[in-house]
């Protein structure tokens, strides 16, 4: 029933729901925590590195956002979950449910995309947007 879910090399991310009345079109959300631990060990977030800071300076935005009398600004919807995780590291971002409510099934599953509340992720989206700025520069000049 609970076969490779003491595997040592990978992690278990506790979940909850949330659920907004306010919301209309998301009233539910499904919310991981990679900070939670047991006493006396390490969360995920522990031991992953956050990654260098890859966003410019405030005051240097500022001052080239006035330079242009047009400028893009974007909202990337979910962008976290348009990153897909390497193979590899699938295996510390797991969860499991049960089925029906009964413990006699459980159901274990690797996500495939970054998630939203693990160190790195804030890390991963910089990066991955300046590489594609950098791949598509000369194709979108005005946007890049």
């Amino acid at each position: 029933m609970t076969e490779g879910l003491t595997d040592e090399s990978s992690f278990y991310l506790p979940h909850h729901a949330v659920v907004r009345e306010d919301k209309i079109s998301s009233r539910l959300r499904i919310v991981f925590d990679g900070a939670a631990h047991e006493e006396g060990q390490y969360s995920l977030n522990d031991c992953l590195k956050t990654g260098i800071n890859l966003y410019p300076n405030l005051f240097e935005l500022l001052i080239k956002f006035r330079e242009n009398a047009v400028v893009y600004i974007a909202d990337i919807r979910q962008a976290f979950l348009d990153i897909s995780l390497d193979t590899e590291n699938r295996r510390f971002n797991r969860l499991f449910l049960t089925q029906h409510l009964n413990f006699n099934k459980i159901i274990v599953l690797n996500f495939t995309r970054v998630l939203c509340g693990v160190t790195p992720s804030p890390y991963l989206l910089a990066a991955t947007l300046k590489f594609n700025f950098e791949q598509y520069k000369d194709l979108f000049p005005e946007t890049c």
